[in-house]
């Protein structure tokens, strides 16, 4: 895992010009890998062109990604896709998965990721040396909806509520 991932535990809280350790910002990162999309390493998205750095913050260590970066997949989110499986291996089934881990895993993205594991699905999620507890634990966070939940779900959410209710959405 790179020095600078927003998924390692000891860069939380840490200061960046783009707030990349916010709270929000990594609960952002985590709406995507929730619903199964890849995240890349950011230090290897050199063709993104994003990355301001200062002497100042060269000099804390942060880095511009090499313009010839091959871009691979962010390890910190390759350990927390293993542990999601390992719950929902411990849980014995979605619906258990679910009601502890309200932030967890989608259905699809759970299924994406056992079937990386088999190599069904590219790109295989591979094996990292990096410990699991080095990395954020997202759906530990007490996250609210709000904050894990994509503006469809919401939207959709907000929908069947008014249903409910009796009501319609405004």
């Amino acid at each position: 895992m790179c020095a600078e991932c927003p998924q390692a535990q000891a860069n939380q809280g840490r200061e960046h010009p783009d707030d990349w350790y916010s709270r929000g910002a990594v609960a952002g990162l985590w709406r995507a890998v929730r619903h199964g999309d890849p995240v890349s390493c950011h230090v290897t998205e050199a063709d993104r062109n994003v990355y301001r750095v200062t002497e100042e913050q060269a000099a804390a260590g942060f880095v511009v990604p090499p313009e010839q970066a091959q871009r691979r997949e962010c390890s910190g989110v390759a350990v927390a896709l293993r542990r999601e499986l390992t719950r929902l291996d411990d849980a014995g089934s979605f619906e258990e998965y679910s009601r502890r881990w309200p932030a967890g895993l989608t259905r699809d993205a759970l299924a994406i990721a056992a079937a990386r594991v088999r190599g069904a699905h590219r790109p295989e999620l591979r094996a990292t040396d990096v410990e699991e507890t080095a990395v954020v634990d997202i759906p530990t966070w007490g996250l609210s909806p709000r904050e894990y939940l994509t503006d469809r779900e919401l939207n959709g959410l907000g929908d069947v509520l008014g249903r409910l209710l009796g009501g319609s959405r405004a």
